[in-house]
């Protein structure tokens, strides 16, 4: 210390200050007065908590950089003042350290002022001035003394802290006490009691205002790590509503627009490209990366250079010393500056490249949807490709352009996955597109680089390279064929779980679990197989690469050894090593890049060819002569070219009701298809015209997930609406709201859920009424009416001021309404029959009466004192409906909401065991973590071999070690790939059965809760990561952890004391990951549990496509998908950002351990304490512990969130409710029920706990062969009885004995299978005929065809193809009244020969009057068992043993019909409004 500061001389000596007082203890004294006012301010500001939105100044930029640099300088200062005396002296080095530290301190205040809002503290500037006055001194010091250096460096200094200073004067306007997290009695960081207001103030993103030192180290993002650090440690976790919104460049109808409008110009081109419109689109992102790229991958490089002369360096100190030693610290210096350079450019190359594949992703998602609205409402084959002439053989080598192949469109499956599956695959491949170039740039280099240290011994290795990328071109071909035929066989998979979701409840009427699971998993082997196939190519792929840097090394060093004859000493060994490292990235990056683009590039087929789909015609144009409506001049067919209709001419005139008859399935849906232009009509086939607006409701009424009101009105408005109230009175919906929990405000749950079948059809009909459009198409709107209500809807909406002057086209069975109508058409055989008034109608016999008869009450013939009683009656119930305001309160307890479960904290250990135990259990986690150590260790082994060889003089009889190393390398690589793509895919095989059995065996109440687009988000988003993802990461997890641990051992073979650097420094690493895990996790799982209202939303649009687009309500449900779709965007784009916040710090570990085995080697060189090999070896292992870290980070979060898929099926797994046990021994025997005896006794039931009883001590005695009806107002609880029945729902109090057993203590299979049952809604699959008459296949072709001649379905079905004919999804083929003959056709399958028992749940409300008649006169034939039925029609009960009236929950009334009709009673007031009297 005497040699450095001598105070006994006094501040001024000769030529100058005292180096003592000025550059020590002054520079001190400044840093020294800067650390403790941090630790005093800190001290107060302690509890202050950070801002949300943190307001960054351009001021506060410069301040943070003018600190950052002086600590750079001070820092640079320091390390050559104490490693080199001959350049500065040991007095510049402490100085530089003082500076260093002051920096460091004032800096973190700055950022401390700029987080939590604080005001600008005077002592700041203040200690500023003293500052700059120090560094003065210093200069004016230095410039006095001969030490160029250290002039250099003051100087700098002086002019760092002057242009501090001047910052710190200017004011940045902030102002201390602004508003903080919990500023606004919001979130408490310290205390739980005020989560009530989470971070929703819904600010603009910091992001948008944030500083350049800010934007570089994603500081804008720290708040959301510390609220979810927070929340975590509370047991909270994070909302939807704390995340940030998204950046104006980044919301989703900007992507839309600029997408769809280089889509557009491609549509006006022969051939469209959808790569083409992409490209011009996202270039300008693509590439505005690229150069970032580039500097990094130049900067990948210098490690390489700087290992070598550090190498060197250690080689020749000593005696043989060529360099002073500061050369040795410089170059140590340059790895610091290039390796933290390097983690800057990596996390905003990413950070962008994922951004990038953000926007693509949501253009498309956005443009496949606003296809789906105008797309055919029909699956379309593939065109026929017309046979190639055949082409005279070429003797040149030309090929010939291969053609895409033809892709099928249309169908739920297919537009799920698109948006579930094919638009994440532009996800990924984003932000590895620039390595398209960038990979080939790193091989050059890398080759250049090591023909300057091993010459031409480099073109053995440019030889294995050359063979390697033949196999790979060559096996990445077979993959991407066989990926095509994977996602087609995914497509049909998820198309059959979409119906059966649809139809969950007629499955288990059917007891199909069993045969539905057996043709699901059927479905799912056929994907699987072939995703095995695609795996294992992949493996081939992937082992191509990533042992490749392996054998193109031993290629080159044994050329280099034993035909160079040339020793390998270290320096060139481990600057070969390091560089063969870095070809491993863009060799390794081939196999996934490969993948990525093979994907992308067949899901772009896929894509395209939906988006290039036939859409419905453009809207016909208004009908030239001013008084019609409507004109339609054609031949209508199908999109098969099968005819529909031959020559139809209909004209409507304004104001005008046409009614359209026919028996069913002659094609009275399909014409009102072409009235609205759904139907392509050909330019020459004919025309349409229509005028004015339509408000249209489908046979099968179209219900969204929204309330009441917002169903009917489109509007979440609760004000007064008088047109609103007369809507609900004209559709007989007044009395439901008494009903409903919320009045009009109830939530309608998915698909309509908890509304009866009649509720559902006039919600729509009122919505297309509400609209008050000028045309109203209405198919067949009446037939699930009651038949009271129907009678109410003639009279008070189709006769009723509402519809005054408009025109009507009605499609109806119904004989109330036919009477109404202007003008009558009538379809048969597939023409127009007849086309004129009612009264021509009537008298023209084109049909007979039984389709059309006359209602008695409209007749002419009617008494008086009838009409006038209904009228009175009529005129009575509405007054007293509206005295009731739609909004009353509610008097039944309100059902909770379905809100989709996330969990918080941490995936459970239990999860992690779920999917070890799915993967195969203990035997099959071992053998693959087995793989992964043999696998590792040999390259470990290889790579410390040759630090071996090297320092044995590196002759030739190493290379057969090497080449031994090598090949084990290979079989241990192939194990494990081999190992983990097997292990992966029975994981995937297994939780997936298990969900998709749980789904089939849950109770009816979780679908009541749950939206499709839940389950489905499971069966699709989930499944596919666990597919293809998770097997793969968890994988990488476990290497990268080993590559971590290798890391650190071979670093500590330099010098033991290295701990003491790596023990704080793997501490930071803790303390890092804890601190961002809760923030990656929450973000991950908003993401996962945003993506189900995006399916929800599709599912529910696709079902009613046809409405949205005759209402022209495109806009509106593009509107509400593009907010969802913004939504999961949020959470994305912040689950990201969290990986590229970590890895720029993360990557900080690795430099500073790089830097600290460079400086301990080249001083432990100094004394020739360690071998120029080992610290060759350490400094290699040292430069890939950034990435290193960087990936066991993002491989463990990745691991984390991707986890979350299998928390999510393991959930519904274990805890959806589930049925009783299908089979029960010995519980029944085989005949039963052989007679139909049936008690019912005090009967009680819920639909679930909390809610009010909808069966309220329902008792009733059925003899056997009795046949039953079961009547009454909607919401009486008719169906809940059959569903009671069938235990759908179980009984809360009393019994149903059937035959002596009561059916409670049977299985649930033992029960369904002997009841044969006809849904109100036809359920049909995708398949073929006899599928869905026989799912079982047990039946022979014999016994089919018998069913369907006695249904009368036989000419329509050896029409289409016979029994194996197709049957499209949802039945699409066949009309709504041919599928409910289909269901008879089940049923008859069913029937036994004596006893028995037989359900029709409103089974023929479709079917024209004479079909009716003709399938009651089958049931009465052919069904000799207790029938119980709910009707609409009363005259089809007329005839049987007993009529239940149902009335709130209980049976008021039970005799014959006879009976009742003598004396005053319900079913008298029914049967009068009905017309049945």
């Amino acid at each position: 210390m005497e040699q450095i500061c001598d105070l006994e001389e006094g501040i001024i000596v000769s030529g100058g200050f005292n180096e003592c007082y000025v550059h020590i203890i002054l520079q001190a004294a400044v840093a020294g007065l800067a650390c403790i006012g941090v630790v005093l301010g800190m001290c107060v500001v302690r509890d202050i908590p950070r801002l949300r939105l943190p307001r960054v100044t351009g001021i506060d930029s410069a301040r943070g950089l003018c600190c950052g640099l002086l600590f750079l300088v001070g820092i640079a200062e320091f390390l050559v003042g104490v490693s080199s005396s001959q350049v500065l002296n040991e007095t510049s080095g402490i100085e530089g350290g003082c500076i260093a530290i002051a920096a460091m301190a004032v800096g973190f205040w700055q950022q401390q002022e700029v987080r939590r809002g604080l005001g600008e503290q005077f002592s700041l500037k203040i200690w500023w001035l003293l500052t700059t006055a120090a560094q003065v001194l210093a200069t004016y010091d230095r410039a006095s003394k001969d030490s160029w250096v250290a002039l250099g460096f003051s100087a700098g200094e002086l002019v760092l802290c002057t242009a501090a200073t001047a910052a710190y004067l200017v004011p940045t306007g902030r102002v201390s006490g602004q508003p903080s997290l919990e500023g606004d009695g919001g979130i408490s960081l310290v205390g739980g009691a005020q989560f009530a207001r989470t971070i929703s103030t819904r600010d603009p993103s910091p992001e948008e205002h944030m500083g350049i030192a800010g934007w570089l180290a994603f500081s804008w993002f720290t708040p959301i790590v510390d609220l979810a650090y927070q929340r975590d440690q509370e047991q909270g976790k994070l909302e939807l509503t704390d995340v940030y919104p998204l950046t104006r460049k980044n919301v989703a109808a900007r992507q839309l627009e600029r997408l769809d409008q280089h889509w557009q110009v491609e549509l006006r081109k022969e051939k469209p490209a959808l790569l083409s419109a992409m490209t011009r689109a996202f270039r300008v992102e693509v590439f505005s990366t690229a150069w970032v790229k580039f500097i990094n991958d130049c900067l990948h490089f210098v490690g390489p250079f700087l290992l070598n002369r550090i190498v060197n360096f250690v080689k020749h100190t000593g005696f043989e010393a060529d360099e002073p030693l500061w050369m040795g610290y410089a170059y140590a210096i340059g790895m610091v500056l290039s390796s933290a350079c390097q983690a800057f450019l990596m996390a905003h190359y990413f950070q962008g490249g994922y951004q990038t594949g953000m926007r693509l992703r949501t253009g498309l998602i956005l443009m496949s949807y606003s296809k789906a609205l105008r797309v055919l409402p029909w699956a379309t084959p593939p065109k026929e490709e017309p046979p190639e002439e055949p082409q005279p053989q070429r003797r040149c080598c030309k090929k010939t352009p291969k053609k895409k192949p033809a892709l099928p469109t249309g169908g739920m499956g297919q537009m799920t996955n698109i948006i579930s599956a094919d638009t994440d695959k532009f996800t990924f491949l984003m932000p590895y597109f620039n390595l398209i170039w960038s990979c080939p740039l790193q091989i050059v280099i890398c080759f250049f680089m090591l023909a300057h240290y091993v010459q031409w011994a480099l073109f053995a290795g440019v030889f294995v390279m050359i063979i390697f990328t033949i196999v790979s071109s060559t096996v990445a071909g077979k993959a991407r064929k066989i990926q095509q035929e994977a996602m087609k066989a995914k497509d049909e998979r998820l198309k059959m779980e979409v119906e059966l979701l649809k139809i969950v409840k007629i499955i288990k009427f059917y007891a199909w679990e069993v045969a539905i699971e057996e043709r699901v998993k059927e479905l799912r082997n056929k994907e699987l197989k072939l995703q095995l196939r695609y795996k294992l190519w992949n493996v081939a792929l992937f082992l191509s690469f990533s042992l490749s840097p392996v054998l193109v090394a031993l290629g080159t060093f044994a050329c280099y050894t034993l035909l160079q004859k040339k020793t390998l000493d270290a320096a060139t060994a481990f600057t070969a090593l390091s560089l063969f490292n870095i070809l491993s990235f863009p060799l390794g990056l081939f196999a996934r890049m490969a993948r990525f683009f093979m994907e992308a590039a067949v899901a772009k087929d896929r894509i395209e060819a939906f988006l290039l789909s036939p859409e419905v015609s453009a809207r016909p144009s208004t009908v030239p002569d001013p008084k019609m409506a409507l004109q339609l001049q054609s031949k209508l067919e199908w999109p098969d070219k099968s005819v529909l209709l031959e020559q139809v001419d209909i004209s409507v005139k304004k104001g005008e009701m046409l009614v359209i008859v026919g028996k069913t399935g002659v094609g009275k849906s399909g014409l009102l298809y072409a009235m609205l232009g759904e139907l392509p009509i050909a330019t020459d086939a004919g025309k349409a015209h229509l005028t004015g607006s339509v408000g249209y409701c489908s046979q099968n009424a179209w219900i969204r997930n929204a309330t009441l009101r917002d169903n009917i009105t489109s509007s979440s408005s609760v004000e007064h609406d008088d047109r609103y109230e007369a809507v609900l009175d004209a559709c007989a919906l007044r009395a439901d709201l008494h009903v409903l929990p919320d009045g009009d405000q109830t939530a309608i749950g998915d698909r309509g859920i908890n509304l009866s079948g009649g509720q559902k059809q006039r919600v729509a009909l009122a919505r297309a009424v509400y609209a008050n459009p000028d045309i109203y198409i209405l198919d067949d709107v009446l037939s699930a009416l009651d038949s009271h209500v129907t009678t109410h809807i003639c009279e008070n909406l189709l006769r009723g001021p509402l519809l005054a002057g408009k025109t009507v086209i009605l499609v109806t069975h119904s004989p109330k309404a036919v009477p109404l109508a202007n003008r009558v058409v009538c379809l048969e055989d597939k023409k127009v029959s007849f086309n004129g008034s009612y009264e021509e109608f009537k008298g023209s016999g084109a049909v007979n009466e039984e389709v059309i008869h006359e209602d008695p009450e409209n007749s002419a013939e009617a008494e008086p004192e009838t009409n006038s009683d209904t009228k009175k009656d009529s005129k009575d119930e509405k007054a007293k409906e509206t005295k009731a305001p739609a909004s009353a309160p509610a008097k039944k307890e309100k059902a909770a909401a379905a809100q989709e479960e996330r969990r918080s904290g941490a995936v459970s250990w239990h999860v992690y065991g779920a999917y070890a135990k799915a993967c195969g259990g203990v035997p099959a986690v071992g053998t693959f973590l087995v793989a992964v150590a043999l696998s590792e260790g040999s390259r470990n082994f290889s790579d410390g071999w040759l630090a071996h060889w090297s320092n044995k003089g590196g002759g030739g009889d190493g290379v057969a070690v090497y080449a031994l190393a090598a090949l084990v390398c290979l079989v241990t690589g192939l194990v494990y790939s081999t190992t983990r793509v097997l292990v992966g895919q029975r994981g995937s095989r297994v939780l997936h059965e298990k969900c998709l059995n749980a789904l089939l065996r849950a109770h009816m109440s979780f679908f009541d809760l749950t939206p499709n687009g839940q389950i489905l988000n499971r069966l699709a988003e989930d499944t596919n990561i666990l597919d293809y993802n998770l097997p793969q990461t968890m994988s990488a997890n476990i290497i990268w952890f080993w590559r971590a641990a290798s890391i650190v051992v071979i670093c500590m073979l330099v010098g033991w004391y290295l701990i003491f650097l790596m023990l704080p420094m793997f501490l930071l690493y803790a303390r890092l990951a804890k601190r961002y895990l809760p923030a990656t996790r929450d973000l991950r799982r908003l993401d996962a549990a945003a993506r189900s209202p995006i399916f929800s939303h599709f599912s529910e649009s696709m079902q009613g496509v046809s409405t949205i687009r005759a209402m022209q309500h495109q806009e509106q449900a593009v509107h509400t998908n593009m907010g969802r779709l913004e939504t999961q965007m949020e959470a994305y784009y912040l689950s990201n950002t969290a990986a590229r916040w970590l890895s720029l710090r993360l990557q900080f570990n690795g430099t500073i351990l790089v830097g600290a085995v460079s400086i301990l080697g080249i001083y432990l060189s100094s004394n020739n304490k360690v071998s120029s090999g080992l610290v060759g070896l350490a400094i290699t292992y040292a430069l890939r512990l950034t990435d290193t870290l960087n990936q066991v980070n993002r491989e463990s979060a990745d691991r984390e969130t991707q986890m979350v898929s299998v928390e999510r099926v393991q959930n519904y797994v274990t805890n959806v409710k589930q049925e009783a046990a299908l089979r029960v021994s010995n519980s029944v025997q085989p005949s039963w029920p052989s007679q139909g005896n049936i008690q019912v006794s005090n009967v009680k039931m819920r639909y679930r706990d909390g809610l009010p009883i909808v069966l309220d001590g329902i008792s009733l005695d059925i003899k056997a062969g009795q046949r039953v009806g079961i009547v009454g107002r909607t919401g009486c609880g008719k169906s809940s009885f059959l569903s009671t029945f069938l235990r759908l729902v179980e009984l809360e109090e009393g019994s149903i004995v059937v035959d002596g057993v009561d059916i409670s203590g049977i299985g649930l299979h033992d029960l369904r299978e002997k009841v044969a049952m006809i849904p109100q809604d036809p359920a049909i699959l995708t398949g073929t005929v006899r599928f869905n008459l026989d799912p079982f296949g047990k039946k022979s072709d014999e016994e089919l065809w018998e069913v369907l001649e006695k249904s009368q379905l036989k000419p329509r079905i050896e029409s289409a193809g016979g029994l194996d004919s197709k049957v499209e999804e949802g039945g699409g083929n066949y009309s709504v009244g041919e599928l409910q003959l289909l269901c008879l056709a089940r049923a008859l399958l069913r029937r036994q020969e004596s006893g028995g028992l037989l359900l029709l749940d409103e089974a023929t409300s479709a079917l024209d009057a004479e079909t009716d008649q003709t399938i009651q006169k089958v049931i009465r034939s052919d069904f000799n068992c207790t029938i119980i039925t709910i009707a609409h029609r009363i005259q089809t009960l007329m005839d049987y043993d007993k009529v239940a009236v149902f009335e709130g929950g209980k049976v008021v009334e039970f005799d014959s019909p006879q009976e009742l009709m003598k004396r005053e009673s319900k079913f008298q007031s029914l049967a009068k409004e009905g017309g049945a009297m």
